[in-house]
């Protein structure tokens, strides 16, 4: 497998693991913001490897535990799997670096808005794109500040984030509605089909 194809994978990776898709699959869905990425970044393939795989251990331990949510996107275990994932690189690599790769993946998520291809259940959008380069954001200063910490404590800081409300989260009620930032209920027509829509990213929660 070509470096390119590896850290394309890399990166879908974050998804494709707590959703259940294959290897193969991951591998069929690269996309090209990162192939790019991979292509300028050649000499730390195998590290990035090596240290994502070591990150989605922990991330699939962390589903539906330590007060987060289940769901695959937009909730708390979502912001948590953003951040830790860039945390763990960033005590590794510059953060800048991590964030590019971070950034590579969110790039591509507007044409697969076009393409109307989900994404853990669920069609990008600007709001969920936002969401996680935010996360993205707040994970790679955890990273590079606790560069020394242990991996369980390097989750704790990140659960931390979480309940300190630092990291975000999509807002719905508690019927799993969206809502907007004056916390009234979206009507679905404004979300179908929409890249930029009234979503509003809230201050992350824990249970």
């Amino acid at each position: 497998m070509s470096a390119r194809i590896r850290l394309s994978a890399v990166i879908l990776l974050m998804g494709a693991t707590t959703s259940g898709c294959s290897a193969q699959n991951v591998l069929k869905q690269s996309k090209m913001a990162e192939k790019i990425w991979a292509v300028t970044h050649p000499f730390i393939a195998s590290g990035v490897i090596r240290h994502t795989n070591k990150a989605l251990q922990e991330i699939r331990n962390a589903r539906g535990r330590y007060g987060l949510d289940s769901a695959l996107a937009e909730g708390s275990f979502d912001a948590f799997r953003h951040a830790y994932w860039m945390a763990s690189l960033s005590r590794h690599y510059k953060p800048e670096k991590v964030l590019k790769l971070g950034r590579a993946h969110e790039k591509s998520n507007y044409r697969s808005f076009l393409r109307q291809e989900t994404e853990n259940g669920i069609i990008p959008d600007k709001p969920n794109s936002d969401m996680d380069l935010w996360n993205n954001e707040r994970g790679a200063e955890i990273g590079y500040k606790h560069r020394s910490v242990s991996k369980d404590s390097l989750r704790n800081l990140v659960i931390q984030e979480l309940a300190a409300g630092k990291l975000k989260v999509i807002r719905r009620d508690h019927q799993g509605r969206y809502l907007d930032c004056s916390g009234n209920v979206i009507p679905s027509e404004k979300l179908k089909g929409t890249w930029e829509n009234p979503k509003c990213l809230s201050p992350s929660y824990l249970k």
